[in-house]
């Protein structure tokens, strides 16, 4: 289920990523959000931390249009994924 989850995630990242910022919609945030409650349920802090950093971004960049914020998320998610995801898999 956790595996799941995380995969679930790697591909939101990568809608955000091939799709833009600039092009995500509140259902996007809404998903971000689900997955964050799913994360929730099995006490998986750090990445539930991360998720909710990245959707408080997200609703800050459609106001002040700064990506750094966005990216640096991002690629702190994306770097716990790698290793998550690595590690299930040994």
């Amino acid at each position: 289920m956790i595996l799941e989850i995380f995969k679930e995630l790697q591909i939101l990242l990568s809608d955000l990523v091939f799709s833009g910022a600039d092009n995500i919609d509140d259902s996007f945030i809404e998903k971000i959000n689900l997955i964050e409650e799913k994360l929730n349920k099995f006490e998986i802090n750090f990445a539930k931390n991360l998720i909710k950093d990245l959707s408080d971004f997200l609703k800050e960049y459609k106001k002040s249009k700064d990506i750094k914020k966005v990216s640096a998320s991002i690629s702190k998610l994306e770097f716990y994924l790698s290793y998550a995801l690595f590690y299930s898999a040994n």
